[in-house]
């Protein structure tokens, strides 16, 4: 079972959308209690690979779409309502004020009640995510790489060329900016469309997400490739700090109450300073849940307090314990381009993200030729065991 994406409410419970290992569009809708107890299980109507659930924790709803479905429910299972005519929307994002933007191309605006607030034909590209700020101001990036800035009636208001259509999924909103990763720059554009400033670098890691993080301060903290990068407000690097390997991670980096950083196997504390390293290769989506603690997920939900790791067996509360121990599934390099080397406990398989299945395998060690591969996502299982890679030209 892939989860596609997990949300936590402020009882401490998750909500999650998963499909089954073979990548089927059989689609269920799970709850689980703080403990890891489940609460609830509910099947799509619709059928079909879900996008990422999002939560409306004041009014307690749970919205998340398959195919050309949206549907809302409450936070104890129950079904509030269904829509259809929002075409496929890839991304799904809640305002402050509870409205749902949704991008199929279209971007469309609905209130909690499910009605369509308004609806505009901007040809946003189907990958990138709204960002939408306290005032329902909403940018997003179109098909040619130009940075839309929509107010809340559906108004453009300004754009901004990007220059490429290369480019992270999200963007960030600061107080007073806007912050967006795209052509080998760390972009800083004031909210009245203009740059600020900008970083150089020599390349961009753009499928390890590389969607910036805000601190209290307003310090920028982004990954790109080994390096998590502390920007200043002016623009000026604060710190960097090497952890040695790339990760994929579709979520932004975790910043806590006291400016610590966490990403994947670290935490670095506001200075750049490591509080703790494990320096393992885990590649699942790392969030903080509303009580200040750690969940990984992807096949399995791991849950850790912030000062450590434990045994990842399966779902797990907070534990003493400093070290994790190590996988029998390897899978390198990640990023791969035209070879990927794998090692099996068991026998396994290699799907697309979509859930096609490019080869079973058997167990043992592998090197494949991968070099007519497609660029994009791959899943490597093996018994209990997967590993999300990412293949690039």
């Amino acid at each position: 079972m892939e989860n596609k994406g997990i949300v936590t409410d402020s009882d401490g419970n998750f909500y999650f959308a998963a499909i089954d290992e073979e990548g089927n569009a059989d689609t269920h809708f799970h709850s689980l209690d703080m403990n890891g107890n489940p609460r609830w299980e509910k099947k799509f109507r619709p059928s079909g690979n879900p996008n990422y659930t999002i939560l409306d924790d004041t009014r307690k709803q749970l919205y998340f779409q398959a195919l050309t479905t949206l549907e809302a429910y409450t936070t104890d299972g129950d079904l509030i309502w269904t829509k259809t005519g929002t075409g496929y929307a890839h991304q799904l994002v809640l305002s402050e004020k509870g409205n749902i933007y949704a991008n199929s191309g279209w971007l469309y605006k609905i209130s909690p009640d499910g009605t369509t607030i308004w609806e505009k034909d901007y040809r946003i590209h189907y990958e990138k995510t709204p960002a939408i700020d306290i005032d329902e101001t909403c940018y997003i990036i179109d098909e040619k790489s130009v940075l839309n800035c929509i107010d809340s009636l559906g108004e453009l208001k300004w754009t901004f060329n990007l220059g490429t259509l290369t480019g992270t999924q999200s963007i960030s909103i600061g107080d007073s900016t806007i912050y967006y990763v795209c052509d080998k720059n760390l972009l800083c554009i004031r909210k009245d469309g203009t740059e600020k400033w900008r970083y150089g670098f020599d390349k961009i890691e753009y499928y390890a997400e590389g969607t910036p993080s805000i601190t209290s301060e307003g310090n920028i903290v982004f990954r790109n490739g080994n390096y998590i990068y502390c920007f200043k407000l002016d623009g000026s690097i604060k710190f960097q700090w090497d952890g040695g390997q790339k990760y994929t991670n579709h979520y932004p980096i975790i910043i806590d109450k006291e400016d610590r950083i966490y990403e994947m196997d670290v935490c670095l504390d506001k200075e750049g300073n490591v509080v703790w390293n494990y320096g393992g290769d885990y590649d699942e989506n790392l969030i903080m849940d509303k009580y200040g603690r750690l969940v990984k997920t992807f096949s399995n939900i791991f849950y850790y307090g912030v000062n450590c790791y434990k045994d990842p067996s399966g779902f797990s509360n907070n534990n003493s314990s400093s070290s994790l121990p190590s996988r029998s599934l390897s899978v390198s390099p990640n990023p791969f381009s035209s070879r990927l080397s794998l090692s099996l406990p068991s026998s396994g398989a290699i799907y697309f993200i979509t859930g096609q299945l490019i080869m079973n395998l058997d167990k043992g060690k592998h090197s494949l030729d991968t070099s007519s591969w497609r660029e994009g996502i791959y899943i490597v299982k093996s018994g209990k065991e997967c590993k999300r890679v990412v293949k690039v030209n």
